[in-house]
């Protein structure tokens, strides 16, 4: 067998270049798109789907603090045993195995939230033409906001909106991946909340420190609906704060609120 020589295969073939070249409309093709006012149109529609895109994301947080409402996690005590747990006992195999099982199945909860109750209906429907076509109107409706964008004229072309209901949808996974609701609950707020727990605990340990407690509740109290700060550090109370709404009260009892023209200055436990 001939022995090959890899000079033979060099320099045989002239060196390819990417075209970088636009194509240009000639005759009556530049004719057709200028009266129509195709490109026009592409421009406008384009800016509209920005805005459309802002509204669909409203209406999804609407969604999920309905969805939440009504969830109830079983396994918070088990997690925090394990949270909790000696720093020898986390090094075990069966550890790891016994914290996966319970996160995966608080992440389950979570999920079959958006997919039960009130939420049912909305959930088979939020990445499918009916967003646009039925959900989004009904809703707008209720909002007192004036300046919700809705273009009617994508009732027609819903298919534009693919990609980013598909993007929305991962939202709503029961996986261990970051995008997803679950995921950011379970292994990242609940663990946050668990070492709160334990701080405050300290805190209530030095009188002092707990009767200024007293003086934030007076400050906050309409957002707390009858609940004392003390209830606010109790393991369950984290079924309360899987809501953005809940939680944006929850980090006002932490961090306080800076103050702004129209708001009082709120110092929070951190303060």
């Amino acid at each position: 067998m001939k022995k090959l020589n890899l000079s033979e295969f060099t320099n045989k073939y002239s060196l390819s270049k990417t075209l970088r070249f636009e194509l240009i409309p000639q005759g009556k093709t530049l004719e057709y798109i200028q009266n129509k006012g195709l490109l026009t149109q592409d421009e406008q529609r384009a800016e509209s789907y920005k805005k459309m895109k802002k509204t669909i994301d409203g209406f999804h947080k609407h969604f999920i603090e309905l969805a939440m409402q009504n969830v109830c996690l079983t396994k918070l005590q088990a997690f925090r045993d394990l949270y909790f747990a000696p720093t020898e006992k986390k090094k075990n195999d069966a550890f790891k195995k016994d914290l996966e099982k319970v996160q995966e199945t608080s992440r389950k909860e979570i999920a079959k939230g958006f997919q039960t109750g009130a939420a049912k209906d909305i959930f088979s429907k939020i990445d499918k033409k009916e967003l646009i076509t039925e959900l989004l109107g009904n809703w707008i409706q209720t909002q007192q906001k004036e300046d919700i964008y809705f273009d009617e004229n994508f009732k027609n072309f819903t298919t534009y909106f693919g990609g980013f209901h598909e993007n929305r949808k991962n939202m709503y996974s029961d996986k261990e991946q970051s995008t997803a609701i679950a995921y950011r609950l379970i292994h990242e707020n609940l663990p946050k909340f668990l070492d709160n727990i334990r701080t405050f605990e300290r805190i209530k340990a030095i009188p002092d420190l707990h009767e200024k407690c007293s003086v934030l509740y007076k400050e906050i109290e309409e957002y707390l609906n009858g609940i004392t700060i003390d209830e606010v550090f109790e393991l369950n109370y984290f079924n309360e704060v899987l809501t953005q709404k809940q939680i944006d009260v929850y980090n006002l009892i932490i961090g306080g609120r800076s103050s702004k023209e129209s708001e009082k200055k709120i110092q929070g436990l951190n303060e």
